[in-house]
């Protein structure tokens, strides 16, 4: 069972053992294309711990699901070019059926839960992260129209107790996120595991990112680090600002 990130190119490896009747490999490539836009490359970035062990836990449960003698998965991170390998995942078995079913598991799975990113680079020299698809179950939930109250003025019981962190990179930060009483904080999401001793301090921590993956991914990572006071929001930053900008231009306070 082999589950890896890596920013080398990556090709097929696995070979078939005397007592497999099959090897099935998948292999994703980069397409030019995405929603009808060109495009020209792709970023991939990863939160590499929590990446790594669900990616394993992936490939366990396929092996205790399928009869497999092999798994083997790894993903590509940074800069990838047009044709070039994200993603390979190879299983061997005794059966052409069960070799099958078993790939397309662990892709369906791995594309599902591993906190991976993609940065769609388009020809027009604009970008776009097109994130995974993992959201902790047990992350708070706070509706938009609550937050954009508190950060408007408007009194929030939910909410007021909250310190707002913004997990956002340096370069992903155009806006600067505030809220009253300067109740917001900036560690960025590769930083995090640096800053745990803030959260020990036991005061209430809303997380947030531009899309709301990321801000997930790590409430549910330091919850299981017994950071129970850790929570995210349910929508990310762009939304945060587009609601915001619709409200100033109807100058309504619905």
């Amino acid at each position: 069972m082999i589950f890896q990130l890596t920013h080398e190119p990556i090709a097929a490896e696995l070979t078939a053992t005397p007592a497999d009747g099959a090897l099935a490999v998948f292999v994703g490539v980069v397409r030019n294309n995405h929603q009808g836009r060109a495009v020209s490359f792709l970023e991939y970035e990863a939160y590499g711990d929590l990446a790594l062990s669900e990616g394993a836990a992936i490939l366990r449960e396929a092996e205790e699901v399928f009869p497999l003698t092999q798994t083997r998965c790894v993903h590509r991170l940074g800069r990838l070019e047009i044709g070039e390998a994200s993603i390979v995942v190879e299983v061997t078995s005794g059966h052409r059926g069960e070799a099958f079913a078993a790939c397309r598991y662990i892709v369906d799975e791995v594309k599902a839960r591993v906190p991976i990113w993609k940065k769609e680079h388009f020809v027009e020299g604009d970008a776009a992260w097109v994130n995974s698809e993992s959201e902790p179950s047990d992350s708070k939930r706070v509706l938009l129209s609550e937050i954009l109250r508190h950060w408007s003025g408007w009194e929030s019981d939910d909410l007021k107790a909250f310190r707002i962190v913004d997990v956002r990179e340096p370069y992903e930060r155009p806006q600067v996120l505030q809220s009253p009483g300067d109740r917001t904080l900036h560690i960025p999401y590769s930083e995090i595991n640096q800053h745990l001793a803030r959260f020990a301090q036991g005061d209430p921590y809303l997380l947030v990112c531009d899309s709301g993956t990321r801000a997930k991914v790590l409430a549910r990572d330091l919850q299981s680090k017994g950071f129970g006071n850790v929570f995210a929001l349910s929508v990310g930053f762009r939304d945060l600002c587009a609601s915001s900008q619709a409200k100033m231009t109807s100058g309504s306070h619905a």
